[in-house]
């Protein structure tokens, strides 16, 4: 869920919809993360926002005055997109199911094998 785009792909039913989608496929965990502009990208993300959408160049350059989006705006926007995850039972925290994961597995052992196996 890279990168959420504000004023575009962030919107709590679009949010919603997503992970409603990725519950429905049986995914374990979503990484989701807000935009970063910074050097080439900045320049290049400029440039299209004001082929495409204009009306939103003046509200991106407040919202990414410091090369990320505002603290106040991932806040509020990371307290949706928990409260979603929560609701469709998705991990934000990859590692933890990977661990998960690994401690069930089973190594097995070539004594594991035997005559009678084959």
């Amino acid at each position: 869920m890279m990168p959420i785009l504000p004023f575009l792909t962030d919107s709590p039913q679009n949010l919603e919809q997503t992970l409603s989608l990725g519950a429905e496929c049986e995914v374990d965990y979503a990484l989701p993360g807000v935009l970063n502009l910074r050097g080439e990208t900045r320049k290049h993300f400029f440039n299209f926002l004001e082929l495409s959408f204009p009306e939103l160049v003046d509200p991106y350059h407040k919202l990414y005055a410091k090369g990320e989006a505002d603290r106040a705006y991932k806040a509020e926007l990371y307290e949706v997109l928990s409260s979603l995850m929560e609701k469709f039972h998705l991990s934000g925290d990859y590692m933890k199911l990977m661990q998960a994961k690994l401690a069930r597995s089973k190594q097995l052992r070539l004594t594991d094998f035997s005559k009678n196996s084959f």
